[in-house]
């Protein structure tokens, strides 16, 4: 359940990763949409994810859970049509031919980290959305 001023905790979560970089372990992309949802509802769903630090830490995660749809999953999140997403949602979008995730910021876009800090995309890029 959000809390009740999530859009601003969104707007603030947003506007403090702006600029920091891709991180395994710390700002990749499933754990940049964990931590907006922390911030929106103030309910840490990544708790048994956390503690890697490599690429193949989080590959072994994502397979142990059985993909990026059954790991988001696995924290209580509900797979929803992209044509329903809306801001703060989960976005499961393919970006140079790989699965990545992001959150909706609205304005038909959606972002995740890059190598400078976020990137924002078109959401016609979302195979999947999630809400919380």
């Amino acid at each position: 359940m959000r809390l009740p001023d999530w859009p601003e905790r969104l707007i603030e979560f947003i506007e403090a990763r702006r600029a920091r970089a891709f991180s395994w372990g710390s700002n990749d992309c499933a754990l940049f949409y964990a931590d907006a949802v922390l911030a929106m509802t103030g309910e840490d769903r990544a708790k048994p994810w956390r503690g890697y630090k490599t690429a193949r830490g989080a590959a072994a995660r994502i397979t142990k859970a059985g993909g990026l749809r059954a790991l988001v999953e696995s924290a209580g999140v509900t797979e929803k049509p992209v044509g329903f997403a809306q801001r703060g949602d989960g976005v499961l979008a393919l970006l140079n031919d790989r699965e990545t995730f992001g959150v909706v910021v609205g304005d038909g876009n959606w972002c995740g980290p890059g190598e400078f800090g976020l990137v924002f995309r078109p959401m016609s890029e979302a195979i999947a959305v999630f809400t919380d």
